[in-house]
């Protein structure tokens, strides 16, 4: 059974996840972070001076469970991704995402770690 995220307050609906990862740092080069190579093999994208181009959710990709955050989504937030007005601002595009998504309200979490969508079980 998945853990669930607290509820942060009441009549609010409750999001499953699988894993919340959070990273910080001044590598602005999706090809120079090692922790993506897996990602970049299966799903490269397109970069624009090593920033990737995000869904308007900031997934990877479209279906992708996968979000991006921070500095590395400045392609969709603009200027202030390196800020903390940024960071609300991929928080809210995300939670909305989620909340769209009866698989993540539900908390049915599929995956013990990230899997990629051509290798999920559908």
């Amino acid at each position: 059974d998945c853990p669930r995220l607290p509820e942060i307050a009441r009549d609010r609906p409750r999001v499953g996840a699988d894993a919340i990862w959070l990273g910080t740092g001044n590598v602005l080069d999706v090809d120079r972070l090692g922790f993506l190579s897996s990602v970049r093999r299966v799903s490269p994208g397109s970069t624009h001076g090593g920033l990737p181009e995000l869904t308007p959710s900031l997934q990877w990709a479209d279906g992708w469970q996968l979000y991006v955050a921070g500095a590395l989504s400045a392609l969709q937030i603009g200027p202030e991704a390196f800020n903390l007005a940024g960071a609300g601002a991929c928080a809210a595009r995300i939670v909305e995402r989620l909340l769209e998504d009866e698989r993540v309200t539900s908390g049915r979490c599929r995956h013990a770690r990230w899997t990629p969508p051509s290798q999920r079980e559908h």
